[in-house]
């Protein structure tokens, strides 16, 4: 299973569009790309958490090797002159796939850029820098045993390729991560394009690790991790375009929000029962119930009842009707 960390830009060099600079579009790309390589069964991304206040890559590689990444790859943006359009690479000459990465990543970067590329050779050795000592997000990340990659995107000094640049995140990920997974022979997870709506059973089937103590954790949506101790989970938030779900506990107490690609739906064979033990079908109330439970309008409590003739909270009360609106609306999206 690869481990890609992923290190956007820590420096604010400004474009030549006002209002625009490269760590603040860098962050972004970098997580769009973690969004989408998200899609893919067998891989795990780590997304820096090193921000330096030097404003330089220090602290990366240490963080990289630490996480036991295999793959490292900085998400920059390029300056030169002013007039150059057009993706560049850095990689190590002693490493083929790093090499590999480099010459697929600005080939499809390249391929879809609507500004004509004018910059030469695209895919460079990052260790022909500072008279041999090489970029030391290539050489650092190496010495380690990583295979790291430096990607500039595009040129933020020139305005045609800064607006292509501001304008295209989603198109510049989408020709990244493909290169990546063409390299890498990544395939989509069997159910990267589910869209989980409200109420749905989903239980927590990638990209799991397991603690010293046993505690095991899934990834949270956009960095980070959350406890998994449910074998199941319902689905409070509609799978946004982004791949963004909402998960919570049997109550309505929302736990995280996660990936859909690391998500399973719980077979109807699988899930619990269409009935609550303390509802008995002969009661006047068990179809109303049992239509709210299905649509996840209502859980239960822990154990597994409803208790039917117990005092609703107020809280309770809101979660109901928040689970029904949310329901709603996402329906009529």
């Amino acid at each position: 299973m690869p481990i890609i960390y992923l290190a956007p830009a820590n420096h604010y060099n400004d474009y030549c569009i006002a209002g625009y600079d490269e760590k603040t579009q860098c962050e972004k790309l970098a997580k769009i790309i973690a969004a989408k390589l998200a899609e893919y069964s067998g891989v795990t991304v780590k997304y820096t958490t090193v921000f330096a206040e030097s404003r330089d890559y220090k602290g990366r590689p240490e963080e990289a090797a630490a996480l036991g990444a295999d793959y490292y790859i900085a998400v920059h943006d390029n300056a030169y002159d002013g007039k150059h359009s057009g993706a560049q690479a850095f990689y190590h000459p002693s490493s083929a796939v790093s090499k590999k990465l480099a010459n697929a990543v600005t080939a499809r970067l390249n391929a879809v850029c609507s500004v004509t590329p004018t910059f030469p050779n695209p895919s460079r050795s990052g260790m022909d820098a500072f008279n041999g000592a090489g970029y030391g997000e290539i050489r650092e990340p190496y010495t380690r045993g990583i295979a790291p990659l430096i990607i500039e995107v595009n040129f933020h000094d020139y305005e045609p390729s800064a607006i292509y640049l501001i304008n295209n995140q989603d198109e510049q990920a989408t020709a990244i991560v493909e290169a990546i997974a063409e390299v890498l022979s990544l395939t989509k997870t069997q159910n990267g394009g589910v869209l989980f709506e409200v109420g749905e059973r989903v239980t927590v089937a990638r990209n799991i690790t397991v603690e010293n103590n046993g505690q095991k954790r899934g990834r949270l949506f956009g960095g980070g991790t959350f406890a998994i101790y449910l074998d199941e989970y319902l689905v409070s938030g509609a799978t946004r375009s982004d791949g963004r779900t909402v998960i919570s506990d049997e109550v309505g107490n929302i736990i995280a929000a996660v990936y859909s690609a690391d998500l399973d739906p719980v077979s109807a064979a699988e899930a619990q029962p269409a009935s609550f033990p303390d509802v008995p079908a002969s009661a006047w109330y068990a179809e109303a119930i049992n239509a709210l439970r299905e649509k996840g309008v209502v859980a239960g409590y822990p154990d597994g009842t409803f208790r039917p003739e117990a005092t609703a909270t107020r809280a309770e009360v809101a979660q109901m009707i928040y689970r029904a609106l949310n329901r709603a609306l996402n329906r009529d999206k």
